[in-house]
């Protein structure tokens, strides 16, 4: 049995589409590898900037072993709401005058701890 014309458009709509869908999984696949790219130059900008900044400021002269522990300590202040208020105030209270302390936590000027009442 001959195939009918209507059958033939159909195969060649079929074959059309399948070349159009081809042509726009390749246009897909450039633009994500572009993407990519892009991603991994911002990244590297960023990285430069970090290590300009730490130069900046002196952190260079640590050794690497400091340097990764410092960094690891700090990454800690990633949870806290406002990491430099944080990191300034336990800095305060680390660097303040001797004999300083915080509210309610100050003994007796013998240094003797008050006994608990009951």
């Amino acid at each position: 049995m001959p195939r009918s014309s209507r059958h033939e458009q159909l195969e060649k709509a079929a074959a059309a589409t399948q070349e159009k869908i081809a042509a726009l999984k390749q246009q897909q696949s450039t633009i994500q590898k572009q993407q990519r790219f892009e991603q991994q130059r911002l990244l590297h900008q960023r990285h430069v900037l970090v290590g300009q900044m730490a130069d900046g400021v002196g952190l260079l002269a640590w050794d690497d072993v400091t340097l990764q522990a410092m960094l690891h300590t700090l990454a800690r202040l990633l949870t806290v709401p406002d990491p430099v208020r944080t990191l300034e105030g336990v800095l305060a209270d680390t660097c303040g005058s001797p004999g300083t302390s915080l509210d309610g936590c100050a003994h007796r000027g013998d240094g003797v701890p008050a006994a608990p009442s009951v």
